[in-house]
Parts: C-alpha cells; structure tokens; sequence
C-alpha cells in the first residue's frame, strides 16, 4: 500500500494508482484531469507531511501510514484531505 496525493487537497491509500483514482471517483467524483494529476509520495515527502488530529497529536505521514496499515492493510481509502 502507498499513498497517492489526488489533487491538492486529497491524499489516498492504495495498491497501485489506478486503484487510488478508482476509489476517489467512487468517493469524491471525477478526476478533474486538466488540474488534477495523482502520483505518489516520495519518501521524503511521506517523512516531512504532517497531520494534525483534533486532540492535539501530529503524526508524519509515515506514522500515520503505519498505523493505518495495522487498521486495514488492504482496503483502497481516504488517507488525509485537507476539506474534512
């Protein structure tokens, strides 16, 4: 499972990106394909992105990764979005 960044406010887990893009279609609509282009996240990126949950804790991306693999380590999903 990897994370794939959907558009600039979406991110989402899933096996391949063509799995990414299905679910987000089936959750969200549409890909806008003239200012959305999915791809994955480097290590880097997953090492430097940050999230921030309501009571306070901030987890990289790649914490939050590992949690989420522990939860459901083979369900397509929403990862992080920056509208919820």
């Amino acid at each position: 499972m990897k994370v794939f960044e959907m558009n600039e406010f979406d991110w989402y887990l899933a096996k391949s990106i063509e799995e990414a893009a299905e679910q987000y279609e089936l959750d969200v609509g549409p890909i806008d394909s003239d200012e959305d282009v999915p791809r994955g996240l480097s290590v880097e990126e997953m090492a430097t992105l940050m999230l921030t949950f309501e009571d306070g804790r901030k987890l990289s991306f790649a914490e939050h990764l590992k949690h989420e693999l522990i939860r459901n380590p083979a369900e397509p999903r929403i990862f992080a979005s920056l509208e919820q």
